[in-house]
């Protein structure tokens, strides 16, 4: 995941906690469903962020994981 801007930085602190530290383990735990809930709080707080180029990235985690999975929302 990337370490260039603070709120990548944020996710990133955050998925350490988890032990997630490649972005295929983080995908293939968005596929199963059921992921912390400090890293969807941070999806759902970052859905709508658009001040940088990096931001439509977060934002699709937001539509990726709760299209998959809408009843976690």
């Amino acid at each position: 995941m990337q370490e260039h801007s603070p709120k990548w930085k944020l996710l990133r602190n955050i998925t350490n906690k988890y032990g997630i530290h490649k972005w295929n383990e983080m995908d293939k735990l968005m596929i199963i469903g059921n992921i912390p809930n400090d890293i969807k709080q941070f999806f759902i707080d970052h859905k709508d962020d658009n001040d940088s180029s990096s931001d439509s990235e977060l934002r699709s985690f937001y539509t990726y994981y709760f299209y998959l999975h809408p009843d976690e929302l």
